[in-house]
């Protein structure tokens, strides 16, 4: 049995993007360090808004508020597949790591 404290920790989207921070944070790839700023960097960022924006908008009252916090969670997971495809293309990921 699992114990929730909040509300944004039941649903099992939160605790995906949770796992996908956590990948995105290991990925070696072959990121040059000129990119620890930049590419891995961004990533990051990415993947933790995801999470951020689905535990925000969990905790609106009304329904179009919440949302617009899933939107954004959503556009931030479009983001993320875009600098994947990117690191793909520049070599730094493998295909295995993309998928």
């Amino acid at each position: 049995m699992e114990f929730c404290a909040y509300t944004f920790e039941k649903p099992e989207v939160w605790k995906d993007a949770r796992e996908l921070v956590k990948m995105i944070y290991r990925l070696k790839g072959n990121f040059p360090p000129s990119e620890l700023y930049g590419l891995t960097s961004q990533m990051r960022r990415a993947a933790v808004s995801i999470s951020y924006n689905l535990s925000e908008g969990s905790g609106r009252t009304h329904s179009k508020k919440q949302a617009h916090f899933y939107q954004i969670a959503y556009s931030g997971s479009i983001e993320l597949l875009n600098e994947l495809i990117l690191s793909l293309d520049l070599a730094y990921i493998t295909f295995g790591e993309y998928q």
